[in-house]
């Protein structure tokens, strides 16, 4: 009879023990969607992008974090786009983010003002192009003229250092 007591016991211990399983990899695929649906709303705003050609892309340095921050990233690197749409280019800054178990998504995307970063309009970004980065956070870009240099303040920031 204790061996029947015992065995009904432990019956109940593993169901419950399966229940809180599934509650857990529940919640795990529930953060992994939110990561997903994220990622896809960054690439709805790109969207709108006119451009006609990505002419280049150049990722930084990759950045471990000292901890997983709230959206579970634990890395992340830079990436310098340069697009082009007849004579003129645009520049982007992506931020791509490590999450989970080497997945990754794009956390922000930021276009970068040329006008008012670099003080150049229209046909003047026609010879635009990246040069290499200079750190994690630094990074150079070039015209037929000038040479300028950026340093990212954050995903969505830029200010070029004279």
């Amino acid at each position: 009879m204790e061996i029947d007591s015992l065995t009904s016991i432990v019956d109940s211990l593993s169901s419950e023990l399966a229940d809180n399983r599934l509650l857990i990899d529940s919640s795990i695929n529930a953060n992994s969607t939110d990561s997903v649906i994220d990622s896809l709303e960054f690439a709805l705003m790109r969207k709108d992008v006119e451009f006609s050609a990505l002419t280049q892309a150049q990722v930084g340095e990759f950045q471990s974090l000292k901890e997983e921050d709230e959206n579970g990233t634990w890395a992340y690197e830079y990436r310098v786009e340069v697009y082009g749409s007849e004579i003129y280019k645009s520049v982007y800054l992506t931020k791509i983010e490590y999450f989970s178990e080497s997945a990754r998504r794009i956390g922000s995307t930021y276009k970068i003002d040329l006008e008012n970063e670099l003080g150049l309009s229209g046909e003047s970004t026609n010879s635009l192009e990246f040069v290499k980065w200079a750190s994690d956070i630094e990074f150079q870009l070039a015209t037929r003229d000038s040479t300028y240099n950026l340093t990212i303040l954050g995903p969505t920031n830029v200010k070029a250092v004279k």
